[in-house]
């Protein structure tokens, strides 16, 4: 529970109906990391109530994370700044006077 949630009823119970436990939320990451069966690609969550609690379980994903031109126009975009942020290093490396 966070400091923002302790402050209003309402936040906390929304929050409590809404969420679980860290106890509860480490199982499906621990799931993908360990389970031999799962394949590659595959999506472990919570199996409850609009996925937001329960025992993990394999799922589907949105239909939407299928599309293939919005992930390569992201990938595109990360790779740009990657470049800015390494030029920028490089800049501040260039420019800073010896001591």
């Amino acid at each position: 529970m966070t400091e923002l949630s302790r402050h209003g009823t309402l936040l906390t119970l929304g929050m409590r109906l809404g969420s679980q436990s860290a106890e509860m939320g480490a199982p499906p990451s621990l799931m993908t990391a360990v389970d031999p069966s799962l394949r590659g690609g595959e999506l472990v969550g919570p199996s409850g109530f609009l996925t937001f609690k329960g025992f993990p379980k394999v799922q589907r994903s949105r239909r939407f994370s299928y599309q293939t031109t919005p992930a390569k126009r992201l990938w595109e975009i990360a790779q740009r700044w990657q470049r800015l942020i390494h030029v920028r290093k490089q800049l501040q490396i260039i420019s800073t006077p010896p001591p």
